[in-house]
């Protein structure tokens, strides 16, 4: 019931960022730009980007009891018992019928993105595109570090939520407070 409840309220959230700005009212990203501090933030600038919510795909290795878990239990391989979050499938499909782009980030390699990409439609999220709705950031070409990444999306995107399982899907600013 609180995965329910919670994809509601981004549903809910995603529902009245997209209203605004048929409106034409200015929106605001929430990804955080280079050198802000959490006393003092600065978000990315949304102008007119299309709207985004960007999905860590990663579950936090401190969430485990064995923090090799995440990356055995889910290869994609259609081995592996991975169930779609009560509400995650349904909020995915609201995000879009408002013209949200729904992006999913992962640690894991480029080499993982067909089984990746083939367990994501399986689960009834739909297919994911490598590089532009699924971004592998396990790879020397990609961006560094979970910052860089919410920074090459917000570039492109005007980011209106970031969902994750940890503080560091939103800023690594949390790490040194």
């Amino acid at each position: 019931a609180y995965s329910l409840q919670a994809y509601q309220a981004l549903w809910n959230h995603l529902t009245a960022q997209a209203e605004r700005r048929r409106r034409g009212e200015a929106l605001q990203s929430v990804v955080l730009v280079p050198g802000t501090t959490l006393d003092a933030p600065g978000y990315a600038s949304c102008t007119n980007k299309p709207l985004a919510v960007v999905f860590d795909l990663d579950e936090s290795a401190d969430k485990a009891a064995d923090p090799d878990a995440p990356w055995r239990r889910w290869k994609g391989d259609g081995t592996d018992a991975v169930v779609a979050t009560p509400g995650a499938v349904e909020g995915i499909e609201a995000a879009r019928r408002e013209g949200v782009a729904v992006i999913f980030t992962t640690r894991r390699l480029p080499a993982s993105a067909p089984g990746v990409t083939g367990l994501l439609d399986q689960l009834g999220f739909g297919r994911f595109e490598p590089g532009r709705t699924l971004i592998l950031t396990g790879d020397a070409e990609a961006p560094k570090g979970d910052e860089q990444v919410r920074q090459v999306i917000a570039a492109g995107y005007c980011v209106v939520a970031l969902v994750g399982d940890s503080l560091n899907d939103f800023s690594t600013l949390f790490e040194a407070a």
